[in-house]
């Protein structure tokens, strides 16, 4: 960056002082992990040593005059709580990252709770059996047999959650660089397995047995997060972005993994089995019967598939925009 552009640049970093959190500057020792609030944060100097993790728990905007990233340095999203239905987004905008050797932002979705496969729900009540004829005084007649009852509802899987939404705009950063991006959605868990049916009741001397109950239906598997979509930035000189041939040199000079898969449906649970007739059920004709098997309960749906773009930004159409973004964080 010339001393000009850089001037102007610190004067737009001056000019956001009224807003967000600030700090001089951020060190994370190699192999150390430190934590930042969510919101705005202005940092003149954010270094992130070999090994080390910077966290972040929620959206978050840095703006930062000089990044520097050692091997192994990590921009990790830790949710303080699991929220499904909330898409979450960190943005870098670096004014200088020529010091940036590899930088890794992970940020995938959690993957949802959820059954093993023979987890069920409570099994359906078995059935009251019959008294025989001349039981008691109070039964001189006996007393008919009941059917099994129906076997539980399983219970549904939790949905994954959503991988983080990231945008770097990352000024001269130098051949060899290396950004690796992880922003994968949670995979939905595995819904609960119906219960079984109740045993029917059984026969007496002059009743009969009962059927079994049915089974109870599986439930439903829980939907796969979204992936998280990643926007990267090379800010270059206005002489370099303008020659196309140049501009893709210096994109291709950089080394960039990104991996920004949705996540997976969680599979519904097997519905209950039907519970076992009553003993001395009728044969032939007018028999009695097991249970009717539960449903299986739905897959869930899988996440929402993500973009990634990286492309090439000239110098001075980004330090517009960020005066831009200053002047809309003052609003």
């Amino acid at each position: 960056m010339t001393s000009a552009l850089r001037s102007l640049a610190l004067a737009v970093v001056l000019g956001a002082l009224a807003y967000g959190h600030g700090q001089a500057e951020i060190v994370v020792p190699a192999g150390e992990t430190q934590t930042i609030p969510p919101g705005l944060q202005r940092i003149t100097r954010l270094e992130l040593r070999s090994g080390s993790t910077l966290v972040v728990s929620g959206t978050t905007t840095i703006l930062v005059d000089r990044l520097i990233t050692e091997p192994g340095a990590t921009v990790q999203f830790i949710p303080a709580r699991d929220v499904y239905d909330t898409d979450v987004a960190l943005t870098i905008n670096a004014l200088d990252a020529s010091g940036l050797q590899e930088l890794r932002v992970v940020g995938n979705g959690r993957d949802g709770s959820g059954y093993e496969v023979g987890d069920r729900a409570p099994a359906g009540a078995s059935g009251r059996d019959a008294l025989d004829c001349g039981h008691s005084l109070r039964y001189p007649a006996g007393r008919e047999a009941t059917s099994g009852g129906r076997g539980g509802t399983g219970q549904a899987g939790q949905h994954g959650t959503h991988a983080l939404d990231v945008l770097l705009y990352l000024p001269n950063v130098p051949p060899g660089g290396h950004v690796v991006i992880e922003a994968n959605g949670g995979k939905g868990g595995r819904g609960q397995g119906g219960g079984n049916g109740g045993r029917g009741g059984n026969s007496s001397n002059c009743h009969d047995g009962r059927n079994g109950g049915p089974g109870g239906p599986g439930g439903r598997g829980g939907d796969g997060g979204d992936g998280g979509n990643v926007f990267v930035f090379l800010i270059v000189p206005d002489d370099v972005y303008s020659d196309v041939a140049k501009r893709d040199e210096r994109i291709q000079s950089i080394r960039f993994d990104i991996t920004n898969n949705s996540g997976s449906r969680g599979s519904g649970g097997d519905g209950g089995d039907g519970g076992n007739p009553g003993r001395g059920a009728l044969i032939g004709p007018g028999r009695r019967t097991s249970g009717d098997p539960g449903t299986d309960g739905p897959d869930g749906a899988d996440g929402a598939p993500a973009r990634s773009q990286i492309e090439a930004m000239s110098q001075s159409a980004y330090l517009q925009f960020i005066a831009q973004q200053m002047r809309s964080f003052g609003d």
